[in-house]
């Protein structure tokens, strides 16, 4: 891999949307279509932004080592919660089925400001960052992400699972 900014940029647009999936394909429990979102998980995703702002204090060598060491961590995470199945079809029937009150990132916005737990406003930020920097879609992951925080945390009084995913005493009864 080339050691030039260019190469650092399109690996952090290659990590975003990477850990935005993780974040937004794992949060399903497969049988009951339940969501369980994971605080590691959003972490990955939140401190992909702090790796943005000193990402250009760095030599393309030494931000390429960063990005390559919080992709290992990040891994790290993501065995560590049972290696969720990621499950892009329940992600997109969900959204197929609209979440009530959400149709676009102003509406996000307005649910995240209803939350006392500044940790939806953070991960809310990032993936709104990250899809104002790669180019906003309408089904872009990003989006798709936030909505399901949104969702999650304001109309189904959510709360951020701190068990491993994929163990199935996270999802009693």
């Amino acid at each position: 891999m080339e050691e030039n900014v260019e190469s650092v940029a399109e690996k952090l647009k290659e990590l975003f949307h990477l850990y935005a999936t993780l974040y937004a394909t794992s949060c399903f429990d497969p049988d009951r279509s339940r969501t369980r979102i994971n605080f590691y998980l959003m972490h990955v995703v939140t401190s992909t932004m702090a790796m943005r702002q000193i990402i250009p204090h760095l030599k393309s060598s030494e931000a390429l080592k960063l990005l390559r060491n919080h992709l290992s961590v990040s891994l790290l995470y993501y065995v560590a919660i049972g290696r969720p199945v990621l499950n892009e079809d329940l992600l997109r029937r969900h959204l197929e089925n609209r979440v009530e009150g959400i149709h676009n990132w102003e509406e996000v916005v307005e649910l995240t400001f209803k939350q006392e737990d500044l940790h939806v406003a953070k991960v809310v930020r990032a993936l709104k960052t990250a899809d104002e920097m790669y180019g906003s879609e309408p089904d872009s992951i990003f989006f798709a992400a936030a909505i399901i925080t949104a969702d999650h945390f304001t109309n189904k009084k959510g709360t951020w699972s701190m068990k491993g995913i994929r163990f199935e005493e996270a999802w009693p009864g």
